[in-house]
């Protein structure tokens, strides 16, 4: 069992790109819009092998901020607005391996289907320009895990966090919102 915090600033921009953080982005450009904060539950199901494990991952989030629709044009709201979000997916973890008996890096990916309420920032800018709704989504939730080893049950984690029409199969967006989120 596994229980997740986390924050993190909504992307302006491609998949690609969120994965980078952003620093290829042109100058003036508006990296990010919005913020997340979240919590995640997972389950170990049953241990594949080689370090692997199989399991099931449920979380939600409230998305805010000032943007209402982003970035040609962009729209601020003069009150904070918000977006609720709900994922669910299986999920496939790696124990990983111990650096100099200290720190241990470790991996995890979730997939399956994101539902909100509405959309804000650059999902309703998406929206708007594909004619699409982003109600549901692909989920798509590649992790970087680090620990230290006299601490095993206290993790430090960084994800991805992507939302996908997967080209126009859902919602008919190629995307949704992405994010960089860091949590324990």
């Amino acid at each position: 069992n596994s229980i997740y915090f986390f924050a993190g600033r909504l992307s302006t921009t491609s998949l690609g790109s969120t994965i980078k953080f952003n620093t290829d982005t042109a100058v003036g450009q508006l990296d990010y819009d919005n913020y997340i904060l979240g919590v995640a539950y997972s389950r170990d199901i049953f241990r594949i092998g080689l370090g692997f494990t199989f399991g099931a991952e449920i979380g939600g989030a409230v998305r805010f901020g000032s943007y209402s629709s982003c970035c040609k044009p962009i729209v601020k709201s003069p009150s904070l607005l918000h977006s609720e979000e709900l994922w669910i997916g299986p999920r496939i973890s790696y124990e990983g391996f111990v650096l100099f008996d200290t720190l241990r890096i470790a991996g995890a990916t979730t997939w399956g289907l994101s539902f909100t309420d509405n959309s804000i920032g650059f999902e309703r800018g998406r929206e708007i320009a594909w004619n699409g709704s982003a109600r549901t989504l692909f989920y798509f939730g590649p992790e970087i895990i680090l620990s230290l080893q006299q601490f095993p049950n206290a993790e430090f984690v960084y994800r991805l966090h992507h939302r996908s029409g997967a080209n126009g199969t859902l919602g008919n967006l190629r995307e949704g919102y992405n994010a960089n989120i860091f949590g324990i």
